[in-house]
């Protein structure tokens, strides 16, 4: 069993066999042995002026007002309707590409192919180059990115098919240590496609990709413990197993999350009577 908190171990690597069945990783993962502290809980709420009251005449917007505002727009128009607010959300982005210095070229057009991906333009997707147009500027992305291209490219999802360069994505986002490119290499694997240059076994791959998930104690560590419960709830890429959900789940209880204390309640107030601790 493996508890961790920092994962920094030096790894001799294993070849995987030349063909691997589609089965899940057992794998004992468990969260590390804490006193119960409050690192998660709600913050204080910040007292904000009404915006539906505000006065335009007499409010002066600054940069980071609009930006937000633009955050906010373009999130509530794609979940409305992405097909039919489409010219309108692409101004949006364009705008906030204008005038927000954090939001980079590369997530400009990342943006961009999330728009058309939902208003359902494949097609057109493809027509636009926008994919291709990312290809050229993979030495300026993040892991993540990485890996989202890499999708693209892996599925022929508005670009042509190029298997080679998705793997290689991948590979260099896994060694950089990224959790998402892990845990794509262990869903490659278990329906038999090797990502070639990887030779890590299948168990200490998802061990490295959920430590990176874990991370460190700050306000973030129980969202992304209750990640690693729901892995063992879902039993796809590591066998389910509902023991191990659970002490993830209390874990992030024990560290103050609120929907996580819920979770332990309702295993409780569901489970055979020899198990119930009305205590806990």
């Amino acid at each position: 069993m493996i508890r961790p908190f920092i994962l920094c171990t030096a790894l001799t690597f294993a070849p995987l066999a030349s063909s691997v069945s589609a089965q899940t990783v057992t794998l004992d993962f468990l969260p590390p042995q804490m006193e119960p502290r409050d690192i998660c809980g709600p913050l204080e709420p910040e007292p904000k002026a009404d915006e539906l009251n505000a006065d335009g005449d007499d409010v002066k917007l600054t940069n980071l007002d609009r930006i937000r505002y633009l955050r906010r727009d373009i999130r509530v128009y794609m979940d409305e309707d992405a097909a039919t607010h489409f010219d309108f959300i692409n101004a949006l982005i364009g705008r906030r590409g204008a005038i927000d210095d954090d939001f980079t070229p590369v997530d400009e057009t990342f943006a961009r192919v999330d728009l058309w991906l939902r208003a359902g333009r494949l097609e057109g997707l493809q027509e636009a180059g926008l994919i291709e147009s990312l290809r050229a500027q993979v030495s300026e992305m993040g892991n993540n990115q990485r890996v989202t291209l890499a999708r693209f490219y892996a599925d022929g999802l508005g670009v042509e098919q190029d298997v080679a360069f998705a793997q290689e994505l991948i590979r260099e986002a896994a060694y950089g240590g990224n959790a998402r490119a892990l845990l794509e290499i262990v869903r490659l694997a278990q329906v038999g496609t090797l990502v070639e240059g990887w030779d890590a076994p299948l168990d200490l791959t998802i061990t490295m990709a959920f430590g990176g998930i874990l991370g460190g104690l700050d306000r973030g560590v129980c969202r992304r413990a209750e990640q690693i419960a729901q892995a063992y709830v879902k039993g796809d890429v590591v066998t389910a197993n509902p023991a191990l959900a659970r002490a993830w789940f209390k874990f992030a209880a024990d560290m103050g999350r609120a929907e996580s204390a819920w979770r332990v309640v309702e295993y409780h107030l569901n489970a055979d009577a020899a198990e119930q601790d009305n205590v806990e």
